[in-house]
């Protein structure tokens, strides 16, 4: 009896510092505000959650300082889902450098969850800085998933397709050619 009570403390102990140890690796997320610029002064991560369908449109910028000597900002960050893996297989990072491509946006479709900003690397020296900013936009997402449910396509017409995860499919577009004439499709990705 006494032997098994002092296994079960030994392992109990064992457990504790398991755990500790587990706490003390886990990553907490900071707080961010949608549509506006938070500094980032080091490798964070920023936990937000949006409400349905639509995109996220993730936004960094490195300035240098505005007074006299030399400075710089630099900063890399990507978008991950609650599982902090990235989005998409297509690139959702944003790179920043304040002597060349200081600020960089990129619209990233997404569906209702959580996700996780996640500031890479960030580094700064003689005044610079970086600044990280997010906005959610919601879009009703179209049902033309097949011929049958074609969307008719006007001439001179735009339209953007948002593939999240939820949501990956492809889109059918119908148009009405009144005589023999040429089409031009025009896409960018």
């Amino acid at each position: 009896m006494k032997i098994r009570k002092k296994s079960l403390a030994v392992i109990l102990a064992v457990l504790t510092v398991l755990l500790s140890v587990c706490a003390a690796f886990s990553v907490s997320a900071a707080s961010i505000k949608a549509g506006t610029y938070t500094k980032v002064t080091k490798e964070t991560y920023y936990k937000i959650s949006v409400s349905g369908e639509g995109y996220i449109t993730l936004s960094g910028k490195s300035s240098k300082s505005s007074s006299g000597g030399y400075s710089y900002a630099s900063m890399d960050c990507e978008l991950l889902n609650s599982k902090k893996e990235k989005v998409s297989y297509y690139s959702t990072d944003i790179y920043t450098y304040s002597g060349g491509n200081p600020t960089e946006t990129k619209k990233i479709a997404v569906s209702k969850g959580t996700y996780y900003i996640h500031v890479r690397s960030v580094s700064a020296s003689g005044g610079g800085a970086n600044y990280i900013m997010y906005t959610f936009k919601s879009i009703k997402q179209p049902t033309n998933y097949c011929v049958a449910k074609a969307t008719t396509l006007k001439r001179a017409t735009k339209t953007t397709v948002y593939q999240s995860q939820q949501y990956n499919f492809d889109r059918w577009y119908k148009i009405k050619l009144t005589k023999n004439q040429k089409v031009s499709i025009t896409y960018s990705s």
